[in-house]
């Protein structure tokens, strides 16, 4: 099976690149990851860029944010390159998650002072 699941951070916000015949997005997923160094265990973040393709890509770039959270599914291929090989995440199935949680988006305080009678 050639299949890969990734939960994760969007890490800026996702945009549209277009050619003749397609659209595309690039997301930079970020996923905590426990490594365990000695006897203790550290949190780690590992970075993954997946493309997206088509009316997934255009919905990614119109609703993603930045510090979304998203679940990307899709396939793999390695690619040779000169003398080493790359590797390609295409998602098929994009879910998109909570947006992250922002001082922007906190109600105002009322002001004690301020009574309304």
């Amino acid at each position: 099976m050639n299949k890969f699941i990734i939960t994760g951070r969007i890490s800026k916000k996702p945009e549209l690149l277009s050619g003749e015949n397609y659209n595309k997005v690039h997301l930079n997923v970020a996923s905590d990851k426990t490594v365990k160094n000695g006897d203790n265990y550290e949190k780690s973040t590992a970075w993954n860029s997946v493309t997206v393709f088509g009316k997934a890509a255009e919905n990614c770039a119109k609703y993603l944010e930045k510090g979304q959270h998203v679940i990307c599914e899709g396939t793999i291929e390695n690619v040779k390159k000169d003398d080493s090989y790359v590797t390609y995440l295409t998602a098929s199935k994009v879910e998109f998650g909570a947006k992250a949680a922002s001082s922007n988006n906190q109600e105002p305080k009322e002001d004690p002072n301020n009574i309304p009678f």
